[in-house]
């Protein structure tokens, strides 16, 4: 993020809604922090406006709330971190791979 004088525009922006709470109606979704440190590139980030736009989802409002909390999830960098993640599943996708040919009817 950064001021829109210097060509910057990455910012939420939100409006008073109840006692001591702001409600959020626009700007960025997807927030990223980065520190460089010598064993390399950690990140950190979220969907600021949470995962689903459904009231009635769990993941309607998880990811504002850790916003809110100051809690980013620690993004994977390396390969064997990508690696580590329960839900990793390779695909392999090629020019000559007749299976990702689509026909047109």
């Amino acid at each position: 993020g950064g001021p829109q004088a210097l060509g910057v525009y990455n910012a939420i922006y939100s409006v008073p809604h109840g006692q001591g709470k702001r409600l959020v109606v626009s700007g960025t979704s997807y927030l990223q922090l980065v520190s460089f440190t010598d064993k390399g590139p950690e990140a950190r980030g979220l969907l600021a406006f949470s995962q689903s736009s459904e009231k009635a989802s769990a993941h309607a409002s998880d990811q504002t709330k850790a916003f809110a909390a100051k809690q980013l999830a620690v993004i994977p960098f390396t390969e064997a971190q990508i690696k580590a993640d329960p839900a990793y599943r390779e695909v392999v996708i090629s020019e000559r791979d007749k299976g990702a040919v689509v026909s047109q009817p």
